[in-house]
């Protein structure tokens, strides 16, 4: 009996022993979790007890903590490892290229050779001087005749003081219907159009014979197509992504309704010129390019050594296959008074459509041309042309004569040509002028200054850069538009992405549809429109009068109605692709229960926001993952019952998860709202199911720690774990196991970082300045406005002290609430394996609307200040998203010519240790690097006035406007030395971050009343495609009845810096680059392709289906058959 006792006593002691090891094992697998957030609270002393005098003291001590340059040498390792990652020698050859890349004029290094002083002391009525003056010349046409060659033209904005509409139905129409009739009667009477948007327009209400006499025109000549865009697109706010789509969509039209495919492109009223925009030019077929809006002190010297006809060059590009020739346009605009010659006093003179011609003080009025004053007259304008010419090389002059929405009456033709026809008679009659006058177009011009460049001993020069930022006088730069209404810069991006999955999701359902699915098909052919309606909705606010935000407030408030409409209709079509994929079987898909996207934008001005999900029973949540590399990320949804769990479809497991309180937009507590954050890993360019599954309680370790500094708060849930931080507490921490962000508690703002993987340390402190606005350089005082940045010296520190500030910590993430005059701010560590793991997010909440008078004239800036020792004040900056250039803040600009449109990603470079520091951002604003160590970036704007641009109004329609960034820093595993080549590359990590911000992850809910059973996953893409290959569109034709569709298959290699290997234990998500297999898709087979032009009209040839190669740095087309 005592042996039987024994045994049992044995026996419990040994279960009790196992019981209370596995307690203590799941219980420190929990708090080790947890305590990778490195997030020190302590719930002492109440916050109201404190007082400020104390905190003043505080914040004033020396005892505040300071980080130096501290850097674990040796190995990369330290406390956490990380894997190396090498995209494959075809990637990495870009940086090499980019170094052996050698131009004639390199713009960056040019300007230190330029003069940037302006007349001074000496004031026009309108307040603008020709600076390129021309005192004597020699007669050109002594060995050959002077050509001159006469562009009529009529720059038409789609939207700019009127809307599209507006201006469509006051000017554009009869301006072209015009244009038909007066080009069939004089045949020798040439035009030049632009903006397909407005001649597709156009072409809707013209009539059978309109068209044909249109079409026999563009035919013979007498009209030219340039460009081909939908729009004159803006080129410094504008993703490079829809600056193609645009041109994609300007060219598919033309070619599809007029058969023809643009030759010239004519920039002439964008504010500044990217190099992309010449690349996608070239690569689209055409051969020659005109600007126009480049800084006057840029143009004065590029006068004066008769270099303002260029071979446009990229800066990664060693071989020259990027040139295309581009004409530079030498005086103040493309107006008529600024076109024939250097002295616009003269040139007004002819402008036969206007009573009178004002330049400077004086008025001059405008005659017609008789036989008393055609002698006179043509000698004066043919002294213009001689002046002009002196500043170019060969004997061929390009005069444009025209200006914004002219031509738009017949009298107005007869009077501008049929004046301009008696002046050319005369002077090619003239046996003294030597010169051969005539009507033409941009192409006329360039096919003449072929055949005249074997007279030139010099050939054109090559260059590479920029033109930004543009000035048209004196310290007026016009880099304000970098950041105007920033909400719609915004709002477009979102577009923008949500439209790239809607057409590869279309283009792949509509082959699955075609063969199994007779209604599904007949529905999509039918929701074609949408996404139409949504590649020209994106296009149309690509125009630079639209996303520069430069546009009056009506105008502004049309487009927000466009573009919030074409968002609602791409979003209810990607519902329906969505749920149709996901739902089993597939013959049970109905419209009438389509899943529901958990974002919604309710109204046009507004930010879209996260709907509440109600939770009362289990409910589906399906992904998308629109990028084409596995996907390790954290996925945010709002549900009114905290009491839920997450769980995978595919294995049935909960998943990690998080509960948070809800900050709201009004700034403060929600109630009866709650946040779920989990943590997916999802397959390339696929669907992933989840349920939100309602249980009866939590369990403690999912819901977060909430720490307040500065500030109680009352109106939290005491669901979550409240504590308050004591009063001598000099930072507070969060972290995860690559880094660890320390933020000051006086300011609420971040001050330092460290990287866990090699134990290095950085000062960073976020700071938030305000610019105010007035020049005093000239009697007008004028000040900022919608175009130009015009501050009245440094700008001025406005943080304050001890501000609300709270921490919001768990198993997923952690984040830091600070609330700020006009912005609050959330800084975030997810605690998750992958690129999003080494990078601080920083999300910025603006509101400068409300708050009476205190913001007007001010705009608000985030800077970072930095202990990153770019000690040449140099840094690099995107363009367009598309490439990186390096750039170097001067003294002789002032503060605002050192300002550069930032798209997608910045950085600066450590010269004395082997770190760079990026920041990404997911929608464009204005940057720049004023001080050594220092980024900073615009984040809205509010002017009280015109700038005197045209725009007769100021920007003071300022709405509640979100940002994102991301801030990354990584070490070079092997620096080179001295070796910075004009063009920048972000690192692998950072080009998959960048990808993450601006294709967040689409979440869809299946409504409560579903009876649809759903797939655990989808899969579209047979496997990864290579980090460096970006599936930039799969943009489907038409659909019809035959068994296959055809779509534009657009790849994109982007060029990485390879010196930045670490991929954050996410090497098996990358693959290294190869051959291109155009078979890349799940159930859908690519029976053809050819490769085509950049814009998809020309046919380059056929394409191998399994071994493309596509260069790094390339974008290639290719028109595929899907089956």
């Amino acid at each position: 009996m005592r042996v039987k006792k024994r045994s049992l006593g044995i026996f419990v002691l040994v279960c009790f022993t196992v019981y209370l090891v596995m307690c203590l094992w799941a219980y420190t697998t929990v708090e080790n979790r947890l305590a990778s957030l490195q997030l020190v609270q302590h719930n002492t002393h109440n916050a109201q007890a404190w007082g400020f005098g104390f905190f003043r003291e505080r914040c004033q001590s020396r005892h505040v903590a300071k980080h130096g340059h501290s850097v674990k040498q040796g190995k990369i390792g330290g406390k956490t490892e990380v894997e190396l990652f090498n995209p494959g020698e075809h990637t990495c050859s870009v940086e090499d290229a980019a170094r052996k890349h050698r131009v004639d004029i390199q713009m960056e290094k040019e300007w230190d050779a330029i003069q940037t002083g302006y007349p001074q002391y000496v004031y026009t009525v309108s307040g603008w001087m020709q600076v390129i003056e021309i005192q004597s010349y020699t007669v050109k046409g002594t060995d050959r005749p002077l050509q001159v060659i006469i562009v009529p033209h009529s720059h038409q904005d789609p939207g700019w003081l009127s809307t599209f509409e507006s201006y469509y139905s006051s000017y554009t129409q009869q301006t072209l219907s015009t244009a038909v009739g007066k080009l069939m009667e004089h045949p020798h009477w040439k035009f030049m159009w632009a903006e397909v948007s407005f001649l597709a327009r156009w072409w809707k209400d013209a009539g059978a014979t309109e068209k044909e006499y249109f079409k026999t025109l563009v035919k013979s000549g007498q009209i030219e197509i340039v460009t081909g865009g939908w729009v004159v697109s803006d080129e410094a706010s504008v993703h490079y992504q829809a600056m193609l789509d645009q041109l994609i969509e300007g060219h598919q039209w033309l070619q599809q309704v007029l058969g023809t495919v643009p030759q010239s492109a004519w920039s002439i009223d964008q504010f500044g010129y990217s190099p992309t925009m010449p690349y996608m030019m070239k690569r689209s077929g055409l051969k020659n390019v005109v600007i126009q809006r480049v800084n006057y002190a840029v143009k004065r010297h590029l006068a004066s050594s008769k270099d303002l006809e260029f071979y446009w060059r990229q800066a990664w590009d060693a071989q020259g296959s990027t040139d295309i020739l581009c004409h530079m346009m030498p005086f103040l605009s493309y107006n008529i008074p600024s076109s024939c010659g250097p002295d616009p006093f003269i040139c007004c003179k002819f402008d036969f459509s206007r009573k009178k011609c004002t330049w400077g003080q004086s008025k001059v009025p405008i005659v017609k041309i008789s036989d008393e004053n055609i002698a006179s007259l043509s000698w004066q304008l043919w002294e213009q042309f001689q002046k002009k010419a002196q500043i170019y090389r060969s004997n061929v002059l390009l005069v444009p004569h025209g200006d914004d929405f002219r031509y738009s009456g017949g009298d107005e033709w007869d009077d501008q040509l049929g004046n301009l026809e008696k002046l050319m008679t005369y002077m090619n009659q003239s046996k003294d002028m030597h010169v051969v006058v005539k009507f033409g177009t941009v192409s006329d011009y360039f096919k003449a200054l072929e055949k005249d460049k074997q007279y030139i001993s010099n050939d054109f020069p090559s260059f590479s850069g920029d033109f930004f930022p543009y000035n048209d006088r004196d310290d007026q730069f016009w880099t304000g538009y970098f950041t105007s209404r920033p909400l719609f810069k915004h709002i477009a991006r979102i577009l923008q992405s949500r439209l790239r999955l809607a057409e590869i999701v279309y283009s792949l359902s509509l082959v699955r549809a075609l063969r199994s699915n007779s209604y599904l098909f007949s529905l999509l052919k039918t929701k074609y429109e949408h996404l139409v309606s949504g590649r020209q909705a994106l296009a149309l606010f690509e125009h630079h009068d639209a996303i520069t935000g430069t546009s009056r407030r009506a105008v502004v408030e049309n487009y927000a109605s466009i573009i919030h409409s074409a968002l609602k209709d791409i979003n209810a079509l990607l519902a329906t692709l969505i749920t149709s994929l996901i739902v089993t079987p597939a013959s049970s898909f109905s419209e009438d229960s389509l899943m529901v996207l958990t974002e919604e934008s309710s109204l046009a001005d507004a930010p879209p926001r996260n709907i509440r999900i109600n939770l009362q029973f289990k409910t589906v949540l399906v992904l998308t993952n629109s990028l084409t590399v596995h996907r390790n990320d954290v996925v945010s949804v709002i549900v009114s019952n905290p009491n839920v769990e997450v769980v995978e479809s595919d294995s049935g497991k909960t998943v990690l998860y998080q509960v948070n309180p809800v900050y709201s937009r009004k700034h403060d507590w929600e109630t009866g709202q709650y946040e779920i954050l989990f943590e997916v890993n999802i397959a390339p360019l696929s669907l992933k199911t989840y349920h939100l599954v309602p249980i009866t309680k939590q369990p403690w370790y999912v819901l977060s720690k909430v720490l307040m500094v500065n500030k109680v708060v009352t109106d939290l849930s005491n669901l979550f774990n409240i504590s308050t931080a004591e009063p001598d507490r000099t930072e507070i921490a969060i972290s995860n196991q690559y880094l660890l962000a320390s933020f000051s508690t006086c300011t609420g703002l971040l001050h330092h970082i460290q990287r866990k993987v090699d134990e290095s340390s950085f000062n960073v402190k976020i700071k938030f300045v305000t610019y105010g606005t007035g020049s005093w350089k000239n009697p007008y005082r004028d000040k900022s406005g919608a175009y130009v940045f015009l501050p009245d010296g440094p700008a001025k520190d406005t943080s304050l002290m001890y501000p609300s500030v709270f921490v919001v910590s768990g198993p997923v993430s952690s984040s830091v609430y600070t609330k700020l005059q006009g912005v609050v701010q959330k800084v975030t560590l997810h605690n998750i394996a992958g690129p999003l793991g080494s990078a601080l997010i920083v999300n910025n909440d603006v509101n400068i609307g409300t708050g009476g008078d205190s913001w007007n004239n001010k705009e608000l800036v985030m800077r970072l200040e930095t202990d990153v020792n770019n000690h040449d004040n140099t840094f690099c900056v995107d363009l367009n998203g598309f490439q990186m250039h390096r750039k170097k803040t001067r003294s002789k600009l002032p503060i605002q010519g050192n300002f550069h449109p930032l798209t997608t990603a910045t950085f600066l470079e450590d010269d004395s240790r082997p770190f760079r520091l990026t920041l990404l951002t997911s929608e464009a604003h204005g940057m720049a690097s004023l001080n050594v160590g220092w980024l900073e970036v615009v984040l809205d704007r509010r002017l009280m006035q015109d700038d005197w641009r045209g725009l007769s109004e100021g920007v003071t329609d300022n709405r509640p406007t979100p940002s994102q960034f991301m801030i990354v820093l990584e070490r070079m595993q092997s620096p080179t030395a001295n070796t910075k080549s004009a063009a920048c590359f972000l690192s692998s990590m950072s080009t998959q971050l960048s990808q993450y911000l601006n294709n967040p992850i689409l979440s869809l809910v299946a409504p409560t009343t579903s009876v649809n059973r759903f797939l655990p996953h989808r899969l579209l893409l047979t496997s990864p495609l290579p980090c460096a290959l970006n599936l930039l569109n799969l943009r489907s034709f038409q659909p019809n009845n035959i068994m296959s569709a055809t779509a534009l298959l657009i790849v994109h290699h982007a060029g990485l810096d390879c010196r930045f290997p670490e991929l954050s234990l996410v090497k098996e998500l990358c693959k290294t680059m190869s051959k291109l297999n155009l078979n890349m898709f799940t159930d859908v087979r690519v029976s053809a392709a050819v490769e085509m032009n950049l814009s998809g009209v020309q046919k380059k040839r056929t394409a191998s289906l399994n071994e493309e190669i596509v260069p790094p740095m390339e974008i290639q087309t290719y028109k595929v058959t899907l089956r």
